[in-house]
């Protein structure tokens, strides 16, 4: 059944005769005076930029239960059904970092006397890769007599970035607050950008099968998409646990995802699948560190 509009002559959006018709032929605004609810901005929202409806569904459990299929149909056309590629990525990503915003245990508040007797460690890098254990009131006391620089040079920090971060931990306990919210930050960026990355390592080796840049930048959005999805879920199932949360399991998952994933898409024998698997995830963990080194420095630098 058509929608009952009370309509207008004239497009308020771009001023074009429109008559009775419900859509403006020129433009494409709906034809209606009734006032937006905000019922109408939430559905415009989520339809325009995150598309949820069925393509949510259509979308999500394919990237879960069946990897390298997504990016097969990209490939092959079949798109309408589908959340886009870039889009749901965003939008995984987004929902990684607030889950991942909850911290697992929420720790009783410190007594003055309690903060004063806390642990903490400085990595002196020299020939004996040594390190210095102290309190945080020891670190005070240190900071407020000798000064920053001062105080780290007592510790016989040498490496350029021990020294970074032990400056950052200073600041840290002077401040009461800590660099993580900054380095997630600049993970999230780190993330986007290390994606195109691993779209060329990929054309690199599967340059034959697949021409064109793009597929393999859909397949790289796909499975970071199941990344952050798979960690998001994790990460919510470890809220009700102490010390649930175990990186090597997510690394684990990640690897078979990939595996299968690559097998696919890409429809190749398992021997030749398992030798490129091995390299591409060789290269990829070499980029990663160097980059997420980078961003920690810069985090760093920058607190």
């Amino acid at each position: 059944m058509a929608k009952d509009r009370r309509k207008k002559e004239t497009c308020p959006n771009c001023k074009e005769t429109i008559g009775a018709a419900n859509f403006c032929s020129n433009c494409g605004q709906e034809n209606t005076s009734k006032r937006a609810s905000l019922k109408y901005i939430f559905n415009d929202f989520l339809g325009d930029y995150f598309t949820f409806d069925s393509k949510l569904l259509s979308s999500i459990v394919p990237l879960i239960v069946k990897p390298g299929f997504l990016t097969l149909e990209f490939i092959n056309e079949r798109r309408a059904r589908y959340i886009p590629p870039l889009r749901m990525y965003l939008f995984i990503s987004i929902v990684y970092f607030f889950v991942t915003s909850f911290p697992h245990q929420v720790p009783e508040p410190l007594t003055p006397e309690q903060w004063g007797e806390q642990v903490i460690t400085f990595e002196r890098v020299d020939v004996a890769q040594t390190a210095v254990t102290t309190t945080f009131q020891e670190v005070s006391e240190g900071v407020d007599s000798l000064g920053v620089d001062g105080y780290i040079q007592s510790l016989d920090i040498k490496n350029g970035l021990a020294v970074f971060i032990a400056k950052a931990q200073i600041k840290g306990i002077q401040e009461d607050n800590s660099i993580d919210d900054r380095v997630q930050k600049g993970f999230s960026l780190m993330m986007f950008l290390l994606m195109p990355f691993f779209g060329w390592v990929l054309k690199w080796f599967y340059g034959r099968k697949f021409n064109y840049y793009i597929d393999h930048l859909v397949f790289s959005f796909h499975f970071h998409s199941f990344l952050f999805l798979f960690s998001s879920v994790y990460w919510l199932a470890a809220l009700f646990t102490v010390d649930f949360y175990d990186k090597y399991i997510v690394l684990a998952v990640a690897a078979i995802y990939l595996f299968i994933a690559m097998l696919k898409a890409y429809g190749e024998s398992v021997g030749r699948t398992v030798w490129k698997f091995l390299l591409v995830s060789l290269i990829y963990m070499l980029i990663f560190i160097m980059t997420f080194a980078t961003t920690l420095i810069i985090s760093i630098a920058t607190y």
